[in-house]
């Protein structure tokens, strides 16, 4: 069962829980304390007593050391192990040392024999309130600085989104207004790559863990948006995907939507000849192995190339964009086999 919690206002008054097996006792303490603006819940049977405990709020127990079936000691175990930290006040009509050391160890606010000197009680009580009221004021300005807080992230993903989209406006706008098709192949490029990141961004920020991005998530999403703009059903491209969910951090989510932009825009332009009789095939792959390491794999069956060829010496920007980031930025490997088409394998620990 979770704790109850109770929110309060500044000096609002405390309930209390006051046990002990003598009716008389409780009704006095009651009678004492209630004045000064306590609610006071009374029991004079412990078990009954720590069992409203558990489903009730309360900001301090005050109860008797010596009852039948549960003493005081017991009750102060209970409840310290059910809501740690609840100050709890013992009352004992023993003057029994042993028994007041192990209740301070075990965490007992206070100790009082009886007859109870009630002003001293009642100056304990203050403490305990005062204390409480103290531990809310920081709440308070603990969620509030929390509050701005995620204002502000709020702000600065919109700020980021909107630059983003700024910069890939232009990038479009500049491209349309260039005549020589390798200028505007290379603002393309570069337009799809602030939308990668844009996109990334946007991802990021919308999951729970802002420390961590779903990869898997991320590529399927990336997919049906870059299906619609590429019209690849109209070029009778399929797209399959097999992804299990794989979580990255947030210092590798770029680089790993930079790596997964480029590999399947240099699929999508260059594997496929103008017609393949309907059969165009790409599939994505995406999962952990057994040593942990992820492994993302972009497989077609298109035209193939010449993968002998060393890929660092390689005039694509793209291909060493690739290969840089893979290397340098996730510390990972890339590999290339061609076989009835291209299959490019990135593996990494990050």
């Amino acid at each position: 069962m979770q704790p109850v919690v109770r929110y309060k206002k500044e000096s609002f008054p405390m309930k209390l829980l006051i046990i002990d097996d003598q009716p008389q006792v409780t009704d006095s303490l009651k009678e004492a304390i209630e004045p000064g603006g306590h609610e006071c819940v009374i029991y004079n049977d412990p078990q009954k007593a720590v069992n409203c405990f558990e489903k009730e709020y309360f900001d301090a127990v005050l109860t008797d050391l010596k009852m039948p079936e549960m003493d005081g000691i017991q009750v102060l175990k209970t409840i310290q192990k059910f809501r740690p930290g609840t100050p709890v006040i013992i009352l004992t009509g023993y003057a029994d040392t042993q028994n007041a050391i192990e209740a301070v160890n075990l965490g007992a606010h206070a100790f009082f024999q009886k007859p109870v000197q009630i002003q001293d009680l009642l100056e304990s009580l203050r403490c305990i309130e005062m204390k409480q009221q103290e531990e809310m004021v920081k709440e308070i300005k603990i969620n509030r600085l929390q509050a701005e807080k995620e204002t502000m992230s709020d702000e600065m993903k919109q700020r980021i989104n909107q630059n983003l989209q700024l910069i890939s406006s232009l990038l479009r706008l500049q491209s349309g207004k260039l005549s020589n098709p390798e200028a505007q192949r290379a603002l393309k490029a570069a337009h799809q790559r602030i939308l990668t990141m844009a996109l990334i961004h946007e991802r990021m920020y919308s999951e729970k863990n802002h420390a961590k991005m779903d990869l898997a998530d991320y590529i399927e999403r990336y997919m049906n948006s870059f299906t619609q703009t590429h019209q690849l059903s109209q070029k009778q491209i399929q797209v399959v995907l097999k992804l299990d969910p794989v979580s990255v951090d947030i210092n590798h989510a770029i680089p790993w939507g930079l790596v997964f932009n480029e590999l399947i825009s240099n699929a999508i332009m260059h594997a496929f000849p103008d017609s393949n009789n309907g059969s165009n095939r790409i599939e994505i792959s995406l999962k952990r192995d057994k040593t942990n390491a992820i492994i993302l794999s972009i497989e077609d069956n298109g035209k193939g190339m010449n993968v002998s060829k060393d890929m660092d010496n390689c005039d694509s920007l793209g291909m060493n964009l690739i290969t840089n980031i893979v290397r340098y930025q996730l510390n990972g490997d890339i590999t290339f086999s061609n076989d009835s088409g291209i299959h490019v394998k990135v593996t990494s620990q990050n």
